[in-house]
């Protein structure tokens, strides 16, 4: 009996490991990732804009700038877009009501050990105040806060105070802020057996089913003699 239960253990213990896949270990400060933001038509992520202009008026409104893509390590905070205001001289005082309302489109991508991970997010914006050729007052709406996963990190994207454009002849511009704060992706692995390891263990249960027919027999056997 003992040389069947020898020849039994290896398989139970093969099927009571299982196998877990596990990441590499690292921190969210080491994540290295880049982001592009481009402004867009208002529900139209597709289609990038480079001005916001105010009500009726193409001649006097807001520039945006489309920059290139950046890199960052960890969470951070980003721009997204800088602004300046333009009118033309002689102009009446303008404002935005009607004709505020811009997108912004964010390209978020992650390389790791199994690949390039990317994840588009869309935030939808508006513009409100009044310009004029001396001066500026301008509003932004909040923005909604979003969620992307990219391996094994998730990335939460909200919206910085915003920074307003000053008058048309103002040499700082004013601009459109995120926030980008990177966390460990939450991911419930379930262990599942390998082919090998539950061939293994149907042997294993032959084996124990052949040792308890034996014991059965040879106690059969001593019922007779007796």
């Amino acid at each position: 009996m003992k040389r069947y239960f020898y020849a039994c253990a290896p398989v139970v213990a093969l099927l009571l490991a299982g196998t877990v896949a596990r990441a590499d270990p690292s921190t969210p400060d080491a994540v290295q990732w880049t982001y592009n933001f481009t402004p867009t038509l208002p529900g139209n992520p597709g289609v990038p804009i480079t001005a916001i202009t105010a009500d009726g008026n193409p001649n006097a409104g807001v520039t945006l700038t489309n920059d290139l893509t950046k890199t960052a390590v960890g969470s951070s905070d980003v721009v997204a877009t800088n602004l300046r205001v333009f009118i033309s001289p002689g102009t009446p005082p303008q404002s935005f009501v009607t004709n505020g309302g811009y997108g912004l489109a964010l390209v978020l991508t992650m390389t790791d050990s199994n690949g390039l991970h990317t994840a588009t997010l869309n935030f939808s914006g508006s513009l409100g105040g009044t310009f004029s050729t001396d001066n500026a007052n301008i509003t932004n709406t909040p923005f909604a806060t979003q969620t992307a996963g990219l391996g094994d990190w998730n990335f939460t994207v909200s919206g910085n105070p915003f920074a307003p454009p000053g008058p048309p002849d103002q040499t700082q511009a004013g601009a459109i802020g995120f926030h980008v704060a990177i966390s460990t992706l939450s991911i419930t692995t379930v262990s599942t057996p390998e082919p090998s390891t539950m061939l293994l263990s149907g042997l294993g249960m032959s084996f124990l089913g052949f040792a308890s027919w034996r014991k059965r027999r040879a106690k059969a056997r001593l019922a007779l003699v007796a």
